[in-house]
């Protein structure tokens, strides 16, 4: 796939589609932040009197944060030149550590690859925004 444009990535396109890569600094930051809500959830919840309150919030934390789980999943295999078809191991307890360190810890395609430019520094996408007005 040949792709003579770069777009930066907003937000919503990080957490909410399924195009596009993300480098592990992108998977590791949702991770984080997904994990420090839930922990404080979890406090929350053994901290508090009323437990159905908490109860509720975390079942909407899990509920609402599954979607872009699998978006920034995606989008990491597709660094990796990887269909984003794969995240669905996450569901299958074994494989889903492995696709968690696979998905953490593997370098991405160096350049261009199947689904897109790199998600790397600033002096790449530097290079080929000059590269593609020359």
């Amino acid at each position: 796939m040949h792709h003579e444009y770069v777009t930066p990535m907003t937000f919503s396109h990080w957490l909410f589609r399924f195009k596009g890569r993300i480098s592990r600094s992108g998977f590791w930051t949702w991770a984080l932040l997904r994990g420090l809500i839930s922990i404080i959830l979890l406090v929350l919840f053994m901290v508090t009197r009323n437990d159905d309150i908490v109860t509720w919030l975390l079942v909407w934390h899990f509920g609402l944060s599954l979607y872009p789980d699998l978006a920034v999943g995606a989008k990491r295999l597709h660094d990796l030149n990887r269909p984003g078809s794969w995240i669905v191991a996450a569901f299958i307890p074994p494989f889903a550590i492995v696709l968690v360190i696979y998905l953490g810890f593997f370098r991405g395609t160096v350049g261009p690859n199947y689904y897109g430019m790199p998600p790397t520094s600033r002096k790449y996408w530097k290079q080929q925004q000059e590269l593609n007005t020359d």
